[in-house]
């Protein structure tokens, strides 16, 4: 198939869906799950990034009540940042607020105010970055295609908690567009963003196998190499240094638990293992980075906004030259996921997740059918 005509159908069902999505949000007819999302619970509005900055400001961010300690398991960069933004606003008043029923006082606006405003320029660079690597003639596609990102379920759940992870995914982004960069300094660059997004939130260093079976193994003890330097490194601006190391790793395993990672489903964690080892089988580029995102989603049973490294790899997607009938499925599995319907996101992961195993188990049974008629 044509790549024009593949990118026109792909366009036209994101205004369908972008169209259908904004009537829902200005009439409230329920259909996205909105109030789910976002609305249920307002007293919960940017959970992370509050209870982060509340945690950044304690002396021993790695001590606490034990039943504070799933919520201080978190690598050390992490509250290094939020330590930055405790400093120039104190989310303390925030619980104290909501328990006392007060109103909207001038230090909460301004701790809101300013969650808002670094949520918002993160994002937009974020986007702008995106839109620069979308490898499309026509800029209103362009356009199109990452304001369907803008209200997609992942980008929704991800602004309304305030998590961290769009840094991470910005990070993972560069690397993914500047890998195989001819410009040695973006290469280098590229190396120093995934070791930061592996400082951030430690499952990005999944996505160095890349360069493991790209048989690239100097290029990936320098991530191994930044990345150690850049974690423990962080842990220098807390109070106690590496002293906190055995502490972050009680509570990181006391995290794990409370949290269930990999407890979601383990026969499709086993299914995302087995296809994270078989990306060499993937010729495409887009198709090896996915695989690592599948595993990444089935190692937490709360996969919402981390559904963000999909936007990448759906940018990746896009910037083929040629399409086969196969990427048909490819892209509506994409495109649910990138879907502002909370339910179907499900939908487009399973589909993304038969047809990379289908594609796997065709490349086996090829390879012993033609051994077999050698010998």
């Amino acid at each position: 198939m044509q790549k024009e005509k593949f990118i026109k159908i792909f366009t036209f069902s994101i205004i369908f869906v972008v169209i259908v999505f904004l009537v829902d949000l200005f009439f409230g007819f329920g259909i996205f799950g909105l109030k789910q999302i976002v609305f249920a619970n307002f007293q919960d509005y940017l959970a992370d990034f509050i209870n982060h900055a509340r945690l950044a400001s304690d002396e021993y961010v790695y001590r606490g009540a034990d039943w504070s300690l799933a919520e201080r398991g978190l690598p050390p960069m992490e509250y290094c940042l939020f330590g930055g933004v405790q400093k120039a606003v104190d989310y303390n008043i925030i619980p104290t607020l909501f328990l006392s029923g007060g109103g909207l006082s001038a230090a909460f606006s301004k701790a809101m105010f300013l969650a808002n405003y670094l949520l918002c320029v993160v994002s937009v660079l974020f986007f702008v970055y995106l839109y620069e690597n979308l490898n499309l003639e026509k800029k209103y596609i362009k356009f199109l295609i990452i304001l369907s990102f803008l209200v997609s379920t992942p980008f929704i759940f991800y602004f309304e908690r305030g998590n961290s992870v769009i840094l991470s995914v910005f990070a993972v982004s560069f690397f993914m567009f500047n890998y195989n960069s001819a410009n040695r300094v973006n290469r280098e660059l590229s190396f120093w963003a995934l070791a930061f997004a592996c400082a951030l939130k430690l499952i990005p260093s999944l996505f160095a196998i890349i360069l493991l079976f790209r048989k690239r193994y100097k290029d990936f003890v320098k991530v191994l190499v930044y990345s150690l330097l850049l974690f423990l490194g962080a842990f220098l601006f807390l109070k106690g240094g590496l002293f906190n190391f055995p502490l972050f790793i009680k509570n990181f395993i006391c995290s794990c638990n409370t949290y269930k990672y990999g407890a979601s489903c383990k026969f499709l964690t086993f299914l995302m293992l087995i296809m994270y080892f078989c990306i060499p089988v993937f010729k495409d580029e887009w198709k090896k980075f996915c695989s690592v995102v599948m595993l990444i989603m089935a190692f937490n049973s709360f996969y919402g906004y981390r559904m963000l490294y999909f936007f990448p790899v759906t940018v990746l997607f896009l910037n083929k030259t040629k399409f086969e009938k196969a990427d048909i499925w490819y892209g509506m599995a994409l495109l649910l996921i990138i879907c502002p319907i909370k339910f179907v996101t499900l939908f487009g992961y399973i589909i993304l997740c038969l047809q990379l195993i289908s594609e796997i188990v065709k490349y086996f049974y090829s390879f012993i059918k033609n051994k077999s008629i050698k010998q």
